[in-house]
């Protein structure tokens, strides 16, 4: 075996082993524990450990050693423990309901099935969740878990009788929108629930990676200081500790970002329900959120904020929301601002107006461009669109829409001989076909585009 460098940052194999089992073993903390941060301490430990064994470590053992990492480290830090799960659903528009939410499964069914898979021996658990969820068949999972083929087949089936039991009985004695007829149709439709149930991730897989790395460089760091302060005595070491604790507890922020042309969906440490358009990100602290429930949103995001005996606070550029329970939609990027409500009442401050304040209830929006405020009735079937793929504008600058294409669909737009800022557009296009998409917003505009060779660069100008 080729020597592994000294620095994990000139390793190519330690972080190729990192982006390759970085979910999958953050997955598995999440099964085995139903804790999220506890997930992301317990995956950093474990590649943190991994770097510790880099020269005892063989290229074909990776897999194994890791999964042998990961559960040492559960069973010690989980222990007699309860999980209490808050899986994130796959969100889709319901027109029937006219709200955010899972066509398969209503809040009390989900409870029941996270508090029944709460109630399953960590073991089988894990085996089941990796199976439904990962999609790992019971060879690969036999193979991570050292544990015999037939053992996982068997933890896989026994366990998907009992929740359907559990999910039949639920149905036959409540009477909601998506009924079970039979018994016999319980396993295709627990399959579908499954399949829409992911992870909550509170860590990026970049940022993970940085704190990683740092988290290395500071245990080298501290291996270099220890020789040098171990005369100092324990008292010195002790003052050391609880003051980089007090540190992490302050100033450590947790940041859910949606990438390019993909949206973004998250549960916040109070169970509010978060859903990013592409190009977004928000930001909390990630310890003591209970007693400030503060979030910074830089772009377009859903919230469906949980009542809590704290209001809800979202900061937006110069603009700060103050919330009890509500749902609604920020768009806050540039110089433009707007929230629309859906539920619930939203208090508005903000420093772009004279009278500070601004109070909107349901169906109606707070817009906010060129340092006009404005308050007005919303569609609120349009409101959140962007979630199904459709975006409406009214009298909107071309400057907004183009923007909004280049990040739904990874490209780049340049214009000749128009007046991008000036140029107001009334519409709208789907994010399903580029060249369908910029047709609906040139053609009424009396302008043309031309894509390039490769398909990244669009050029927009008059037909004049």
């Amino acid at each position: 075996m080729k020597e592994i460098p000294s620095s994990h940052t000139e390793s190519p194999w330690f972080k190729d082993t990192f982006e390759q089992y970085y979910h999958s073993i953050r997955n598995y903390c999440y099964f085995a524990t139903g804790d999220a941060d506890m997930a992301d301490a317990f995956t950093q430990d474990v590649f943190i450990k991994l770097w510790v064994l880099r020269r005892k470590v063989r290229q074909h053992a990776i897999k194994t050693i890791l999964y042998a990492i990961v559960n040492r480290i559960v069973r010690k830090g989980f222990v007699d423990l309860k999980p209490e799960f808050h899986f994130v659903r796959e969100f889709v528009w319901d027109e029937k309901l006219g709200r955010v939410d899972s066509p398969f499964i209503d809040d009390e069914d989900y409870k029941l099935l996270q508090d029944n898979l709460a109630e399953i021996p960590r073991l089988r658990r894990t085996a089941f969740l990796m199976n439904q969820i990962e999609g790992m068949s019971p060879v690969e999972i036999s193979n991570r878990l050292n544990l015999r083929i037939t053992a996982v087949e068997n933890f896989i089936k026994e366990i998907a009788e009992s929740l359907c039991k559990q999910l039949y009985a639920k149905a036959s004695t409540t009477k909601t929108g998506y009924q079970i007829e039979k018994l016999e149709d319980c396993p295709s439709r627990l399959h579908a629930i499954m399949q829409r149930l992911r992870v909550p991730y509170s860590l990026p897989e970049a940022t993970a990676w940085e704190m990683l790395s740092q988290g290395i460089a500071d245990m080298n760091r501290n291996l270099r200081l220890r020789h040098r302060l171990m005369n100092m005595g324990a008292i010195l070491l002790l003052l050391i500790a609880v003051v980089s604790v007090i540190y992490d507890w302050q100033f450590a922020f947790a940041t859910i970002e949606a990438p390019c042309g993909k949206n973004a969906y998250g549960r916040l440490p109070d169970s509010t329900v978060v859903v990013l358009n592409a190009g977004t990100s928000i930001s909390h602290r990630k310890f003591g959120f209970a007693t400030r429930r503060l979030v910074a949103l830089n772009g377009e995001a859903f919230f469906d904020v949980k009542k809590g005996e704290l209001p809800f606070r979202l900061v937006a550029g110069m603009d700060t929301l103050c919330v009890k329970e509500a749902r609604f939609n920020v768009y806050s990027r540039s110089e433009m601002f707007m929230v629309e409500c859906l539920t619930g009442e939203i208090l508005v401050s903000t420093q772009r107006f004279p009278e500070g304040k601004v109070k909107s209830g349901y169906g109606f929006a707070i817009h906010q461009s060129a340092g006009n405020i404005q308050l007005f009735g919303i569609n609120t079937m349009e409101a959140v669109s962007w979630i199904r793929g459709s975006y409406y504008y009214v009298e909107a600058p071309l400057r907004m829409v183009l923007d909004e294409l280049e990040r739904q669909f990874c490209i780049e737009i340049q214009t000749e001989g128009v007046n991008i800022d000036q140029c107001l557009f009334s519409g709208h296009f789907a994010k399903t076909d580029l060249k369908q998409a910029l047709h609906c917003v040139c053609n009424p505009l009396g302008l043309k585009f031309i894509i390039d060779t490769k398909g990244s660069t669009i050029i927009i100008t008059s037909n004049d």
